[in-house]
This record gives structure tokens, C-alpha cells and sequence, in this order.
């Protein structure tokens, strides 16, 4: 086994994390994640595949006591909105447009190491995807990511 990949769980240990579900109603707010379990929690976030890797989403981590007492009135008043160790609005984006696009691409380029115009038609092919929906359905799909 290599060094990097003793870094990942087995499947059987995957499978067993995956089938344990549950629905928090109410939270001890002494308890708090620790700073190393919420930085994973956020790259699981970052890492969430999407339709061509756009990720038509943002998230905002609320982390003063005012701003959640303000968002538990649009939250069907859930206490654990206030009491939730850490809080994590997902925002759609909306501005999923031709310049979104070549920034997507020129970043993935960049990553990469590649030149940009190597990308060209992979940017062509999302916009022309992109470019055939109405705003309705843009937040349709955005929504379905």
C-alpha cells in the first residue's frame, strides 16, 4: 500500500460511514466540531462534483450569533439554526454566463499546467450548453447539481 493512498478509508470502511445517517434536531451548542473535522468537512464541500466541474453553488459559513438568530426566521424558526456548532448556507450562483465560463476554463488551465487554448472547445461545449436554457431552467440545473 502506498503512503498516499493509507491516507483513505477501505471500501468496506467507506460503505459503513456512508449507511449511518442521522437527522440532528437539536444540538448541544457546548459541543463544537474541532477545527480539523470542519476543515474536512470543507474540502468535501470544495470537492463535490458537478455538471463540467462548474459548481454552480457557494457556501457561506455564518459564524456570528446575530446572523443566525436573524436567519431562524427564514428557517421555520429550527433552533438549530442558533445551536448548530458550525452553520452552512449553500447559495446557488446564478451568473453561470460565457465570462463565468472562461474564467472556469483559464483556472482549469491553469491548474493543469496547460494552455488555455487547449480548452477551448470544452469552454464551447459549456457554453453552447449553457446558452440553449432559459434563466428558469439555469436555476433548475443549477439546483439539481
Amino acid at each position: 500500500m502506498s503512503e498516499q493512498s493509507s491516507e483513505f478509508l477501505a471500501s468496506d470502511q467507506l460503505l459503513t460511514h456512508l449507511q449511518w445517517r442521522y437527522a440532528v434536531k437539536k444540538f448541544d451548542p457546548s459541543r463544537k466540531v474541532s477545527p480539523p473535522d470542519f476543515h474536512a468537512l470543507e474540502q468535501s464541500l470544495i470537492l463535490s462534483p458537478s455538471s463540467f466541474g462548474l459548481q454552480p453553488w457557494k457556501f457561506f459559513v455564518v459564524n456570528t450569533p446575530a446572523t443566525r438568530q436573524q436567519l431562524l426566521e427564514f428557517s421555520f424558526k429550527q433552533q438549530q439554526v442558533v445551536d448548530a456548532s458550525h452553520l452552512l448556507v449553500l447559495a446557488l450562483k446564478l451568473d453561470v454566463d460565457e465570462a463565468y465560463v472562461d474564467h472556469y476554463v483559464a483556472y482549469t488551465a491553469k491548474m493543469r499546467g496547460i494552455d488555455a487554448e487547449n480548452l477551448a472547445g470544452f469552454g464551447n461545449v459549456i457554453k453552447g450548453f449553457l446558452g440553449r436554457m432559459s434563466e428558469d431552467d439555469l436555476k433548475t440545473w443549477a439546483k439539481l447539481q
